[in-house]
């Protein structure tokens, strides 16, 4: 039973269902993205600008949803935040990436595909 001041842990379910979530974002992002390439490609630009916008959108969320969860397991473990990260370095790594590669690509561009 939890007590008025008591710390209060979250749950594995709670942990799991946002880990989930962040892993659905990051696979959507991901798939987002490849069609904006796959767009860009066959020339039809406003259809990448949409899927890049997508894909932006779902990097943020994850974004969200990593934060979430690192404060989440460093307030139930005790551990630092960095080695949080470092433990959840896959979802970083991914997060970065769409990151830079939202950032640089620029579906106006006649070439955008080809400078990567």
């Amino acid at each position: 039973m939890a007590y008025a001041g008591d710390a209060v842990t979250p749950g594995r379910m709670e942990v799991r269902s946002i880990y989930e979530l962040l892993l659905f974002d990051l696979a959507f992002a991901r798939w987002s993205r490849w069609r904006a390439r796959s767009a860009m490609v066959t020339g039809h630009r406003g259809d990448a600008a949409e899927h890049l916008a997508q894909a932006r959108a779902a990097f943020q969320r994850a974004e969200v949803g990593f934060a979430s969860l690192s404060a989440l397991v460093a307030e139930s473990t005790g551990a630092d935040l960095a080695d949080v990260h470092r433990h959840l370095g896959k979802a970083a790594e991914a997060i970065e990436e769409g990151r830079r590669y939202t950032r640089d690509f620029h579906p106006d561009e006649q070439n955008a595909y080809h400078r990567r």
